[in-house]
């Protein structure tokens, strides 16, 4: 055996363990010893095990030992722990699996079947392995970590075996190892503002932990040279990982430089580097002093966040490194979740654990280890979908509109990364998303961002623009060179690389109510991608404004706002894209596959498979419209119809994404689709995204015209019109009038919802709905029946004006669910609001029962015909149109009926009968059946005019097939009738082959 004095003394040797003497706060050290209370003198020995369990019985592995899967759990432990046990620990050097990562992996697995079985077999060899946990190779410093983590582990299960002096051996070696792997974390001192999230510092921070809690009394009783304590691991596991990082320079915690404030990581799939050490300290933590979760909340965040990021499928989104693969990370915490949390988590893990319908798609493993260990039979538990859908957070670089929890809903992601968070990596921060989206409908990932791609053809690692469904500038007075990587002259937003964030996104406005969800955006664009980490300078800066609008959880429409000082080329791009792809069978360009869709510009197929790569295509063709076809993975028909306004110039290139998988047969070529505007100062683009079954009614977008500045689609399907603005200053389109930045109206025959953001007012037809004192940040309202709910945001004091209110009825008017006081309804239908503005709801309810039927005033007759006639009149609330009419006084026997609740009410009478008198009532019932009817008014027909108009000079006469002797001397009469008797004296007749050749005809 190795004393712990040879092992300080032990020459180095390279890639073995290498000690080095360490520095530390004395100050804070004493501080932290006397706040944990571990200080050498008042350390009390543990009782082992202690981290994980007590008693090996305890756990669900060994309480389910004869069924699936712990069975098959625990004979994959056992199977490898049979592994181990021939090998030699004491020798240096194996010829195979010679890490300490490999060989403290059998350490606990060794210690594991020890405790599992009673085999002291087991135990000896674990012993032995613990013994010389110094040999082996130490590549890299993650080596450490593991060799840390799981030869603390090994050593909480196996101690009960060691007699005193081999018990004190391995304490002081594994306290040897901790200290050098607490040295690593900033090389003693001297790296201060160096991390390495997913390479070593989050696998690192952890094992920390781990060997804080299992070495919590070890006293040094050998006066070893070490410089760090278990209070310093501890605080590094606990303080440093999720409050403020004492190891290093950046004022925030480890997790905070690449987590957001929502728990979303930002280097994508590289969760699978660390997620397996952190789920090993959350479950030491929480057995050994607490649930983590409850002390520190983060920990749950970061461990969760597949509940609510991932597609619709349980996949994951494409977003950076992620790809769509699956991860089941939750499992190895869910004992820690509350029961709430934990039939959300279950309910997604068996979605997942069902669905295999991605092919070339992976999972990413977790540790069976763990699992027996913590994982229940949880068959009985119910299982149930979040109440919640959409996830935004401002803290987040990554907001998740989500219609419901079927594998077919609408999903939509929004890249939003804020001022501040800075991760240091060019992995993330120079993928040059900023403000991009990802969108899934339909079961299918229908816009896909580009992931990174590094298998075929150039392998450019997916950060450039053309990545992502993003705005490209081009500048038309210096044009930029045609850039390598898209074949383009048009430069994206160059967000930042690894010295920083150079275009952050600002959340102006995050709305969620019942009936829309927006999250409103924008950033000041100064540089443009000119290479992966090299960017161009704008001459002045452009103004970008991105809201994405997701009204009753219906469709998206993407709405963008440029803004500049000088003219400049704007366009969008757009990935067309399906889950359903034909595989890359290689890396050349005849042996890279391609997403499985049929693209139409406007009305016109186009081949875009046939293109060259990365060759930017002219199409010939300005429209406002794509369509793609597919089949989803499910073996539905998808149909999606993109609808951009203003009408663009449409440019096609054939790129490469990966989709559909991680690996290389997933990496296949898709049509990249440019909406290229006209060169202008300013661009206010309305884009709505539009996927359906072919079997579901199609909406029908139109691009309608504006008066003022501004771009308006009119989207009609058969239960609705909406009307979708975005521009600047007072504008005018259809029937609406608004001064707001972007309004969105939803209408039957009457606006019943609608949402404006920076404006003051509305109005439909020339009445006003809806007025602010002055302008606000945003206003969402839905009318429904006489029940208003309406939620607005701003500064300072304003008067609110709802128009057309009731005012024969009493309301009930609430701020955020408290009784508000400070109105008045006036005689002509104002409700107006005084109240200080933040961000407030507003419910206004009737109170008494509406018994007052609308008065019905100004009855007037015009445009009268010899057989119609146009009868109006107005009432004082909105309400139903029935004219009752008939030729004898009292007598109605016909009517005219509209439903649509008006005030100004105009029903046309037609087939009336001329020169007679018609005697009629009006008739009008408001929302809550009170009706109305007017006293009895006449009007009389004008005599009907002579007919001058000549008559039809076509006659078609068609026989049938029983009738062949029509055309064989068979006499036909032809009679023309008149209603003054005079007869007709020019004719013809026509053959539709041939000359008649005979002709008789009467005439009366």
């Amino acid at each position: 055996m190795t004393g712990p004095k040879d092992i300080s003394e032990k020459s180095i040797k390279r890639g073995q363990m290498h000690l080095k003497p360490h520095t530390t706060g004395i100050f804070l050290l004493f501080l932290l010893i006397l706040f944990l209370g571990l200080t050498t003198s008042t350390a009390q020995a543990l009782t082992h095990p202690c981290l994980i369990f007590n008693n090996i019985t305890e756990t669900p592995g060994y309480q389910h030992r004869t069924e699936s899967p712990w069975s098959d759990w625990e004979s994959d432990i056992i199977s490898s722990a049979d592994w181990a046990l021939p090998r030699n620990f004491s020798d240096p050097n194996w010829s195979s699996y010679n890490r300490a990562i490999d060989r403290s992996s059998s350490a606990l697995d060794l210690a594991l079947a020890y405790q599992i079985t009673g085999d002291t077999t087991y135990a000896d060899k674990a012993k032995e392995a613990l013994l010389n946990l110094d040999l082996g190779d130490f590549p890299y410093n993650f080596d450490y970590a593991y060799a840390v983590m799981y030869y603390s582990l090994a050593y909480d299960w196996v101690q009960p075996y060691l007699n005193s002096t081999e018990d004190e051996t391995v304490r002081d070696k594994l306290a040897t190892l901790a200290d050098e792997l607490y040295y690593r974390l900033n090389d003693g001192g001297t790296s201060l503002d160096y991390h390495a999230f997913s390479d070593f510092h989050g696998r690192a921070y952890p094992p920390m932990g781990i060997a804080g809690c299992v070495l919590s009394d070890y006293t040094n009783p050998n006066n070893l040279s070490l410089n760090s304590t278990p209070s310093d691991w501890f605080r590094v596991g606990t303080h440093d990982l999720f409050v403020n990082d004492t190891m290093h320079s950046w004022n925030k915690s480890l997790i905070d430089v690449v987590f957001d404030g929502s728990g979303k990581f930002s280097q994508g799939s590289y969760k699978i580097y660390w997620e397996e050490n952190m789920a090993w300290w959350f479950q030491v933590y929480s057995h050994f002093t607490g649930n983590i979760f409850d002390v520190y909340p983060t920990a749950k965040k970061i461990m969760t966040v597949e509940l609510w990021d991932t597609l619709p499928n349980r996949y994951g989104a494409n977003y950076g490194t992620l790809s769509n693969t699956k991860s089941f990370a939750v499992k190895e915490v869910i004992n820690l979740l509350n029961s709430e949390e934990r039939s959300y988590a279950l309910k997604y893990l068996d979605e997942l654990e069902t669905t295999d319908i991605l092919p070339y798609s992976r999972t990413w493993a977790i540790s069976i280890r763990l699992l027996y260990l913590i994982y229940d039979d949880y068959s009985s538990v119910e299982r149930k979908n979040p109440s919640w859908t959409s996830h935004f957070d401002p803290t987040s670089f990554y907001q998740v509109f989500r219609g419901s929890w079927q594998n077919d809903s609408n999903w939509l992601s929004l890249i939003t990364w804020p001022e501040g968070f800075e991760t240091g990596s060019n992995r993330n921060m120079a993928h040059h998303d900023q403000l991009s989206f990802e969108y899934y409908s339909r079961g299918d990932l229908i816009l896909a961002d580009g992931g990174e791609e590094k298998c075929v053809l150039d392998g450019y690692y997916g950060p450039f623009e053309i990545y992502h469904n993003t705005i490209m500038i081009e500048d038309p007075r210096t044009p930029f060179d045609i850039a390598s990587w898209s074949g383009s002259r048009a430069r994206g937003i160059y967000k930042g690389d690894a010295s920083g964030l150079y275009t952050p996104a600002y959340i102006k406005n995050l709305i969620q109510t019942p009936w829309m969800e927006i999250v409103d955006t924008n950033a000041t664009v100064h540089r443009l991608t000119a290479s992966t980490f090299h960017k161009h300078y704008l001459s002045s800066p452009i103004n970008y404004e991105r809201a994405i609008l997701y009204p009753e959880k219906d469709y998206f429409a993407i709405i963008d706002r440029l803004e500049g000082s000088e003219p400049w080329v704007y366009r969008n791009v757009f990935r067309p894209t399906s889950l359903n792809i034909t595989p890359s069978t290689g890396t050349t360009e005849s042996e890279v596959g391609h997403v499985n869709i049929d693209l139409t510009i406007g009305t016109t197929a186009y081949d875009w498979l046939s293109l060259p790569y990365k060759t930017e295509t002219p199409t010939g063709i300005t429209t406002n419209s794509i369509r793609w076809n597919t089949t989803n993975p499910y073996g539905k028909k998808v149909e999606m119809h993109l609808f951009s306004a203003p009408a663009s110039e449409i440019l096609v290139t054939k790129h490469v994404t990966k989709i559909a998988g991680d690996d290389c047969e997933s990496e296949v070529f898709l049509p990249l689709v440019y909406f290229r505007a006209n060169e202008t100062n300013d661009l206010y683009r309305v884009t709505v995204l539009l996927a359906r079954y072919s079997t579901e009614e199609e909406k029908i977008p139109e691009e309608i015209p504006v008066t003022g500045n501004g771009t308006a689609v009119k989207v009609t399907s058969s239960a609705y019109e909406d009307f979708i603005y975005t521009g600047k200053g007072e504008s005018s389109f259809g029937d609406i009038t608004t001064d707001a930045k972007t309004l969105f109206l939803r209408k039957t025959t009457q606006p019943y919802e609608y949402t404006f953001t920076e404006g003051s007012y509305v109005s439909y037809s020339g009445s006003p709905l809806f007025e602010v004192s002055s302008k606000i940040d945003y206003l969402t309202l839905k009318k429904t029946g006489e029940n208003i709910t309406f939620k607005i945001k701003g500064t300072g004091t304003v008067n609110i004006t709802l128009y057309q209110m009731n005012p024969s009825v009493s309301y009930q008017v609430k701020r955020d669910g408290i009784t508000y006081s400070n109105w008045v309804l006036t005689d002509d239908g104002r409700m107006i609001i005084t109240t200080g503005l933040s961000e407030h709801t507003f419910e206004i309810e009737q109170t008494t029962p509406d018994t007052i039927p609308p008065s019905i005033a100004n009855i007037t007759v015009t445009n009268i015909t010899s057989n119609s006639a146009t009868i109006t009149w107005q009432t004082n609330e909105p309400s139903t149109s029935l004219v009752k009419y008939g030729t004898s006084p009292g007598n109605y026997m016909l009517q005219k009926y509209d439903s649509s609740p008006v005030t100004s009410h105009s029903m046309t009478l037609t087939d009336l009968s001329p020169n007679t008198t018609y005697y009629f009532v009006v008739n009008s019932t408001d929302a809550c059946g009170n009706s109305n009817q007017s006293s009895e008014c006449t009007f009389s027909t004008t005599a009907e005019a002579e007919d001058k108009t000549p008559p039809s000079t076509t006659l078609t006469l068609t026989p049938q097939p029983d009738e062949r002797g029509w055309i064989n001397s068979i006499p036909v009469v032809v009679t023309f009738f008149r209603s003054d008797g005079v007869a007709y004296t020019n004719y013809s007749l026509v053959s539709q082959t041939g000359p008649w050749t005979t002709v008789n005809i009467s005439t009366a």
